[in-house]
C-alpha cells in the first residue's frame, strides 16, 4: 500500500484503486463513455503512454497507466491478457440505479 497524502480530507477519498492498462487512453476514453467518468489528471509518457492518470466518479477516483511503465513496482503487476485473462483487482461502483448505467455500459463498445 501506498500513502502519499498527509491529509486525507483533501483526497476526496481516501482509497484510491488503481490499475494498468495495454492501451490506458483508450481505456481512459471508454471509462468516460461507459461509465462517465471525468478525467481530473492525464500526465502522457513516452511512445503515446500514459504515465499517470487520475480520473473522477463522484467524490471516488481511480488512478491508472500504461502497463509498459517502468518504475520500482513494476514487477508486481499484471495486465488480465498476461495471466490468462483473470483479474486480480476487481473494482465496483456504487450508484443509486444501476440498470441506466448498465444500459450505457453496454451501448460503450469496448475497443481497447
Amino acid at each position: 500500500m501506498m500513502l502519499f497524502m498527509n491529509d486525507a480530507s483533501k483526497a476526496g477519498s481516501v482509497l484510491i484503486p488503481s490499475a494498468r492498462y495495454k492501451d490506458a487512453h483508450a481505456a481512459i476514453a471508454w471509462l468516460e463513455r461507459a461509465f462517465g467518468f471525468e478525467r481530473h489528471a492525464v500526465y502522457d509518457g513516452p511512445d503515446g503512454t500514459v504515465a499517470h492518470a487520475e480520473l473522477r466518479f463522484g467524490t471516488g477516483m481511480i488512478m491508472l497507466g500504461s502497463a509498459t511503465n517502468p518504475g520500482p513496482l513494476t514487477h508486481l503487476y499484471a495486465t488480465p491478457q498476461e495471466i490468462g485473462g483473470r483479474v486480480t483487482s476487481p473494482l465496483y461502483l456504487i450508484v443509486a440505479d444501476c440498470l441506466p448505467l448498465w444500459e450505457r455500459v453496454k451501448a460503450a463498445e469496448r475497443r481497447w
